[in-house]
């Protein structure tokens, strides 16, 4: 992970993972503008190898090696070209800032794989990102987990007595009661 992008800068590598489960690997275009700022965010292992062919899977086509497979980019775009006069042709560049960030797999955030690893907050950092919502980029707090109540057999007779058989002498008393002040 980056450490210099707000999105993954509370991410620890080797700590923290991400499930990309068919990812392309992201590179920077050579033609891109100077005036972007364009951070890799996440990296595969050293371990990893790319194939054209996933029927190839088991035969690495390149060496293994680690690849970009989610990058933000943020800056001003060249605008439009606007021919002069004289023949030349100047780019204007564009009065707003933008803000993007491209991920190698749409696949990790559907309902399988987006409670893999950290690839929820991995989302939800982005989007705060790129809503300029700086102060929602974190990692959450996972859900808490159901804890199981183990009694022993003394404890269990206990809770049927209290809440069970005790309201029942209740009802039935006060039922008694009922019928006997109903027929005075």
């Amino acid at each position: 992970f980056d450490r210099n992008s707000d999105i993954t800068r509370s991410f620890r590598s080797g700590q923290n993972f991400t499930a990309f489960p068919l990812a392309s690997q992201v590179k920077k275009a050579p033609d891109a503008p100077g005036s972007l700022k364009i951070l890799d965010l996440v990296k595969t292992n050293e371990a990893s190898y790319a194939v054209s062919d996933i029927s190839k899977a088991n035969k690495p086509e390149s060496a293994r090696q680690p690849f970009t497979i989610a990058v933000s980019t943020e800056g001003r775009l060249p605008g439009r070209t606007i021919d002069n006069p004289d023949g030349t042709t100047k780019a204007q560049e564009s009065s707003e800032n933008f803000a993007a960030v491209v991920f190698g797999d749409s696949d990790f955030v559907t309902d399988g794989w987006i409670i893999q690893g950290i690839n929820r907050d991995l989302v939800l950092n982005a989007m705060s990102y790129l809503a300029k919502e700086a102060d929602l980029i974190s990692i959450r707090p996972k859900k808490a987990e159901g804890t199981q109540l183990t009694m022993t057999a003394t404890t269990r007779v206990i809770v049927v007595i209290a809440g069970l058989l005790l309201p029942l002498i209740l009802l039935i008393t006060s039922g008694v009661v009922w019928f006997r002040r109903r027929g005075a």
